[in-house]
């Protein structure tokens, strides 16, 4: 059991920074310049905590616990446990539709309240 968790823990490790490897790419503009990025996220630098980190931290909060929250498996427990009871059986599409509301909403009010738009494409 301790084995197959680990291995688990390990393939995680190991998508994560392939994704990580993979922003990185993305955003340097030559190969010299990855180096620097990940010393950078190292923390080699300094501190990495800066004004403008702060700051964007507590912008984008709530989105990120929500997201947190998100990406455990105890969403996908709580509906399907939701999906045996009557309620869902009466009314399912329409909290499913709050939900993917609720989630378009706020992604917009975020997006919108900020003056910097971060999506990748803005990129190119």
């Amino acid at each position: 059991m301790f084995l197959i968790c680990a291995r688990n823990s390990i393939e995680h490790g190991y998508v994560l920074l392939v994704v990580l490897f993979s922003f990185v790419i993305f955003r340097v503009e030559s190969v010299r310049e990855i180096k620097e990025q990940f010393l950078g996220l190292a923390g080699s630098y300094g501190n990495a905590m800066t004004p403008m980190a702060a700051y964007e931290i507590k912008s984008y909060l709530i989105l990120l616990l929500i997201a947190c929250a998100g990406a455990t498996p105890f969403p996908a427990m709580w509906v399907q446990r939701l999906k045996n009871t009557n309620m869902w059986k009466k009314s399912g599409w329409l909290l499913q539709s709050c939900y993917i509301l609720t989630g378009l909403v706020l992604a917009t009010a975020f997006l919108l309240g900020s003056s910097v738009h971060p999506f990748l494409y803005f990129r190119f």
